[in-house]
């Protein structure tokens, strides 16, 4: 930061006194902190992304009528939420690279969400669906459990997609009738989703 100085002459008693100031100035341009909470509707808008990060590859979709869009959290690159009266659902979508621990690592986590107990390698196939998407072949988790804390019943359902060397989460979760209601238009939402390099 510079300063500025101010040369004062100040007279008194005959004879000439001189006193110097100095008076900081902001350097101009200054950044502006961004809003850590500020998101658009589509995914293709980098302004939905946490300050200072970046989603290499980051897909453009169509979001669903009725969905509204959420302040985003660490490690998420869009969420929504859709209610219905006192109930409500959570859509989240969020991009690690690598595996993240894989499938059946991340599918015992969402079973321990909803209360429900992990399994092994050999109930995986049963636990989960093959879905085609514009972007290739994807894991569909559908789980139905409770929450711990409040005690209803919820539903989680996530899509997991291998892509360009990152792994895609799609996930919805909430009361089971809200996301029993909204499981068609969240499957379209992954299916409108379309990364750059696609053809």
């Amino acid at each position: 930061m510079s300063a500025l100085a101010l040369v004062l002459v100040v007279a008194g008693c005959g004879k000439e006194e001189i006193k110097v100031y100095r008076v900081a100035k902001e350097k101009p341009g200054s950044p502006v902190a961004a809003n850590p909470h500020a998101a658009a509707v589509t995914g293709d808008d980098r302004r939905s992304m946490p300050p200072g990060e970046s989603a290499p590859g980051k897909p453009a979709w169509t979001v669903p009528a009725g969905w509204a869009e959420e302040p985003l959290t660490p490690m998420l690159l869009a969420k929504f939420s859709v209610t219905d009266q006192d109930a409500r659902a959570s859509i989240t979508v969020s991009a690690f690279p690598g595996d993240v621990g894989g499938l059946l690592a991340n599918v015992n986590r969402w079973r321990g969400q909803v209360s429900l107990p992990p399994i092994n390698e050999a109930d995986l196939a049963q636990a989960v669906k093959q879905l085609e998407t514009q972007a290739g072949d994807a894991s569909l988790v559908d789980l139905v459990g409770t929450d711990a804390s409040k005690k209803n019943r919820v539903r989680l359902i996530c899509v997991v997609l291998p892509h360009a060397g990152q792994t895609w989460f799609f996930k919805m979760m909430g009361d089971e009738l809200v996301v029993a209601r909204e499981k068609d238009a969240f499957l379209e939402f992954v299916q409108t989703a379309k990364f750059p390099d696609a053809p």
